[in-house]
């Protein structure tokens, strides 16, 4: 079953290789509400791919399946496996462009070269 958490990037570690077959990489999730969460998610294998680069404070929807297993002392873990994270691209700093509207037409067209002085 897969799940989705959208919120803003608050970390992102480093690839930790574990065996010479298994590589994994952390990172954190803040997701915002009354009472802001801080989620750990793991990744590894092909998906390690999906999280590079990752920028701090960079908003994103991260896709994810809930994995559990039990120790040999019978302690169960869990591990939030994300698979995929979408990341929302970062707004522009240009301000909006503004153009003339076009002239009314109960009003007549001023030329631009009118030296005239105004009526008043």
């Amino acid at each position: 079953m897969s799940y989705e958490a959208k919120g803003r990037i608050e970390s992102c570690g480093d690839v930790q290789r574990v065996t010479d077959k298994f590589s994994k990489r952390e990172f954190t999730l803040t997701i915002d509400g009354k009472y802001p969460q801080l989620v750990r998610f793991e990744t590894n294998g092909k998906a390690l791919d999906a999280v590079t680069p990752l920028d701090v404070g960079q908003p994103a929807t991260v896709h994810f399946e809930l994995q559990g297993r039990r120790s040999a002392k019978g302690q169960v873990w869990n591990t939030l496996r994300a698979w995929k994270v979408e990341v929302e691209a970062p707004k522009s700093e240009e301000p909006p462009r503004h153009e003339d509207p076009p002239p009314r037409p109960d009003r007549p067209r001023v030329p631009d070269d009118d030296t005239s002085d105004p009526p008043f």
